[in-house]
């Protein structure tokens, strides 16, 4: 995986928790964390390897109602892991009243976990 690459992912919302995640990876070797803010969450292996984007209190960061977070219809995601940053974009697109609304949501974090640079 290239220090920047678009990747084929898959969402599944959680209503009862009213949490979105976003599997970037596949893999089960959970190991560090870099919260990018209050709502959303980047998981990545413990070799460095972006696994799970987690999107806390969805329906608030979406504006939209639990049952739209169900149909999510495309997510771009671009993660650049450099020594001290970490960027990730990210473009989701939910059927909200029968329309593809599209969301945007970019981030530059401190690479504070030394998470190695891909």
């Amino acid at each position: 995986m290239s220090s920047e690459e678009e990747m084929n992912i898959k969402s599944k919302y959680n209503l009862r928790n009213d949490l979105l995640i976003v599997t970037i990876s596949k893999g089960d070797n959970k190991g560090k964390e870099i919260l990018l803010n209050d709502n959303f969450n980047l998981i990545f292996s413990n070799e460095g390897i972006p696994l799970f984007l987690e999107i806390y209190n969805a329906s608030s960061v979406f504006s939209a109602n639990k049952f739209s977070l169900t149909r999510v219809s495309d997510i771009d995601i671009i993660i650049k892991v450099e020594k001290d940053f970490i960027n990730l974009e990210s473009k989701f697109a939910i059927a909200i009243h029968n329309k593809n609304e599209i969301f945007n949501f970019d981030f530059k974090v401190e690479n504070t976990e030394n998470i190695p640079s891909q």
